[in-house]
């Protein structure tokens, strides 16, 4: 298998990204894959947690003839199922191989935010007689990988 882990990195919300995954027999044998699936099982037997992955049908891959390969496509879209900035699953492959009937390749993905980052927790106005203004300097940084806005007045 190519790659041996799926990593989607900084997807913006609600936007599509791909994945492609070979998968190929060594054997000298035909391997049968009867299923491939992608999920994430919870702590609580029979259930899933869902995710925002998906395994993009249709797919070629269900006998491989020895030396022969195939590749299979999973989609991220970060925001539509669930709402955390990292999410993982597992792509399942369940074969005929008789060494490693069910093959399991880890699948992660971040959904691309702003992250602000105060360099100071206090903000110090001192004393303002009644009727007058006082300012003060607060420096904000975007440490993420979206732009940061703000509907706060000036």
């Amino acid at each position: 298998m190519d790659p041996e882990a799926v990593f989607f990195e900084n997807v913006p919300e609600e936007e599509l990204a791909y994945r492609t995954v070979r998968l190929a027999n060594m054997g000298n044998a035909s391997l049968s894959i009867s299923n491939i699936e992608v999920k994430r099982a919870s702590s609580i037997p029979g259930m899933l947690v869902p995710t925002d992955f998906k395994l993009v049908q249709p797919h070629s891959c269900s006998v491989l003839a020895p030396d022969q390969s195939c590749e299979l496509q999973i989609s991220f879209q970060p925001g539509i199922v669930s709402s955390e900035l990292y999410q993982y699953s597992y792509l399942y492959i369940y074969s005929n191989d008789p060494e490693t009937p069910t093959r399991v390749i880890h699948v992660s993905g971040t959904m691309a935010a702003p992250s602000i980052y105060l360099p100071s927790t206090t903000l110090e106005l001192g004393y303002a007689p009644a009727g007058q203004t006082k300012t003060a300097h607060l420096e904000m940084r975007n440490w993420g990988c979206l732009l940061y806005t703000s509907d706060a007045a000036d």
